[in-house]
């Protein structure tokens, strides 16, 4: 009963659960995917969102500041289970070191030669959670650091979220109302590629001119994020764009 008051409640909110989005993929398939495919429901759903959220740098996945813990000689600092992506990250108040964004590949680089970083520059790689790897390979997100922390010190970060996967049926993804339908169509949409491999949904979704209006009411609520990324025309269902690889500063 207490359950049922509050699906109902949620509906009243116009939110969506986890298991309409599942019903959504079924419904376009004809039944149960279970049976038919190896991917499930959940997973379809899943891969969903993580594509709506790489559509665009929505002004709703900005989040932070939060703080980040460099920990004494550690090269590595936790990031929040939702980071996407990251436009800034700069001291706490009161500290005086200087982080610069670079790569894996540069920090091991700069690790393990002769460079020799200032005592107030740290050189910082995000390292990404492995999405379909079993559960002891797939780690939270977080920052490989160089050099080394000679003591524990704070970082402040703002940062654009990334969808975390759904688990439960009666979970709400985080996103807003007006979003709905667009959830209910990418679900159906991939949905779709999966039993014919028939990009022309996603196409035409991409290409909609409800899309576009979201994106431009979007772009009046937040400051400049600087070029759109992810979306179908660069990225696959088999392999979602990371618009962290090219989110700039912002000015």
């Amino acid at each position: 009963c207490v359950r049922l008051i509050c699906e109902r409640w949620l509906m009243a909110l116009n939110e969506i659960t986890l298991a309409e989005l599942e019903d959504a993929v079924k419904h376009q398939l004809g039944g149960d995917p279970e049976a038919i495919f190896p991917d499930t429901a959940r997973q379809i759903v899943n891969d969903s969102l993580h594509y709506l959220y790489a559509m665009h740098p929505w002004s709703w996945r900005k989040r932070g500041p939060v703080t980040v813990n460099f920990n004494s000689d550690s090269e590595f600092a936790d990031l929040p289970e939702d980071f996407g992506s990251s436009p800034d990250i700069y001291a706490s108040n009161g500290s005086t070191f200087n982080i610069e964004w670079s790569s894996i590949e540069e920090v091991r680089r700069r690790s393990s030669d002769s460079f020799s970083a200032g005592g107030n520059q740290f050189f910082v790689a995000v390292q990404m959670r492995g999405r379909g790897l079993p559960a002891e390979y797939a780690l939270n997100p977080r920052l490989y650091i160089w050099p080394k922390p000679s003591s524990m010190t704070t970082a402040e970060l703002i940062y654009l979220a990334d969808h975390v996967d759904l688990e439960v049926d009666s979970y709400c993804p985080p996103i807003p109302r007006k979003f709905r339908w667009l959830a209910i169509r990418l679900c159906k949409a991939h949905a779709a590629e999966h039993e014919d491999d028939d990009p022309s949904i996603l196409e035409n979704i991409e290409r909609s001119t409800r899309l576009a209006n979201l994106k431009a009411e979007d772009g009046l609520s937040q400051r400049s994020l600087g070029m759109e990324t992810g979306g179908f025309m660069q990225s696959r269902r088999s392999g979602i764009s990371k618009p962290w690889k090219n989110v700039v500063h912002p000015t």
